[in-house]
């Protein structure tokens, strides 16, 4: 019986839940590198539009915390 216990304390919810959080916060961050550093017209309006999303749910979330 030396394998490994499930104790029960990792339900596999919580890195999907940071991946989400980090993708999140790092949205208007990518969407300023995007516009400043995008080789092509299109990269600068993702840019723009990852921007501006993020903004949004930023705001929202800070809409809930407060």
């Amino acid at each position: 019986m030396s394998g490994r216990r499930d104790n029960g304390n990792n339900d596999g919810c919580s890195g999907g839940l940071a991946l989400i959080l980090l993708g999140i916060i790092l949205l208007p961050l990518t969407g300023i590198h995007f516009m400043i550093s995008g080789q092509s017209k299109g990269y600068k309006i993702l840019g723009i539009v990852l921007f501006v999303v993020g903004l949004v749910i930023w705001g929202v979330i800070g809409f809930i915390g407060s």
